[in-house]
């Protein structure tokens, strides 16, 4: 049988591919991308209206996007993305890994089918993504990898157990990969964001947290411009602005038997939120 991904050539258009595409991050990652003039593969659950956030980006920035529209956390929706791709004539030199998804409450409380779905959006989806986009990203001279973690990605935070530990082994995936690709064309990059204002409901989120989570506020199109620019200068850990360095310096660096009582404390006041 032959293997497609090494029959692939330059007469395809070149495209990065954002998953998560229609909304917060992912949606301002696009348009950041676009503006740089790269051509997109916008990837969304359906009804989602990614062709008219598709249509506006052409209209704005004359460049080429595509859309697919699917649910990552189908078993079988990875390689149904890869084999699309090929049938289009789509070739990635980008792969953005944003699709995730949140939780919170104490961990006995959480419906197994939730958690089921996190894990397998926010840690399977990307290994799966990387594993069958690698071959095509290593043929372009340059080409990255970007996958999203969090601020949550360096410290476990109870009554978001789960949302952590996945972001934890994000980017510890990210920071393993990165190593074993180091003297391949693709560079590997985590981005790493605190409380971003993606939907009204993550302000209120914020805002149920008290002062700590509307001083830490950032908006997504400012994540976004960080998480290009880091993406592109090859940092392998993004950290976008000072709000959320100083959250990254109290997850990473003080005493977990501190952290953790303390991040408990915190997001204990959000229950009565859910």
């Amino acid at each position: 049988m032959t293997d497609l991904r090494s029959s692939q050539s330059y007469s395809t258009t070149r495209a990065t591919l954002i998953t998560g595409a229609s909304r917060g991050i992912g949606r301002a990652i696009a348009q950041e991308c676009a503006m740089r003039g790269h051509n997109l593969i916008l990837v969304a659950l359906p009804g989602e209206s990614i062709d008219r956030i598709k249509q506006e980006l052409i209209n704005r920035y004359a460049i080429q996007v595509f859309t697919h529209e699917t649910d990552l956390t189908n078993l079988q929706a990875p390689q149904r993305l890869y084999d699309w791709c090929l049938d289009n004539d789509l070739t990635v030199d980008t792969l953005i890994n944003n699709a995730g998804i949140g939780q919170q409450g104490a961990f006995e409380s959480l419906v197994v089918s939730g958690k089921l779905s996190l894990m397998q959006l926010n840690m399977l989806v990307p290994v799966n993504l990387v594993h069958l986009f690698l071959p095509m990203l290593r043929q372009h001279p340059v080409s990255y990898i970007l996958n999203v973690g969090s601020v949550a990605s360096f410290s476990p935070i109870p009554y978001k157990s789960l949302y952590s530990a996945s972001k934890a082994f994000i980017l510890t995936l990210s920071r393993a990969l990165r190593y074993e690709l180091r003297h391949t064309s693709v560079q590997v990059s985590c981005l790493c964001p605190g409380p971003t204002l993606t939907n009204e409901q993550t302000r209120l989120y914020a805002r149920s947290l008290g002062r700590s989570g509307t001083l830490l506020e950032m908006a997504p199109g400012e994540v976004a411009r960080y998480a290009v620019a880091g993406m592109l200068a090859g940092r392998e850990i993004i950290v976008p602005g000072w709000k959320h360095k100083l959250v990254e310096m109290f997850a990473r660096y003080l005493p977990k038997n501190w952290t953790i009582p303390a991040s408990g404390r915190l997001f204990a006041q959000s229950l009565s939120y859910r």
